[in-house]
């Protein structure tokens, strides 16, 4: 988290063009370590004896479906930033899966609430 902190402000003050350069840089450097997180998050998860009830876990269903849309909007941001010429309904289909992403990210928010609701025993 501090490389990343640094390196961010790092961009800001010597990269003349915000907008472009550094959101882009700062947000893919951003993406990558909360890939790199989820993944350490899911070695330290196999290891335990949390993963029996792994389905009961809000945090594993939020962070899986935030690494989901991570993952698609890093492809669809790369595949937008490519130099060839792409026709209309290329780039549509490509920004049409940040729409699937986001559904995906709310499904697995709202599949984690139900599944880790407290049973009651009346």
């Amino acid at each position: 988290m501090i490389c990343f902190v640094v390196i961010t402000l790092l961009d800001i003050w010597h990269l003349e063009s915000f907008t472009r350069n550094v959101l882009s840089t700062s947000f893919n450097m951003g993406r990558i370590f909360i890939l790199i997180e989820y993944f350490m998050y899911l070695m330290v998860l196999l290891h335990s004896d949390e993963y029996l009830d792994l389905s009961r876990s809000l945090f594993f269903w939020a962070s899986t479906g935030i690494f989901i849309f991570i993952l698609m909007t890093f492809l669809r941001d790369t595949l937008l930033g490519l130099p060839s010429e792409l026709t209309i309904n290329e780039k549509y289909i490509i920004k049409m899966t940040g729409f699937i992403a986001s559904n995906i990210l709310y499904s697995f928010f709202i599949v984690g609430f139900i599944r880790s609701k407290k049973i009651i025993h009346v």
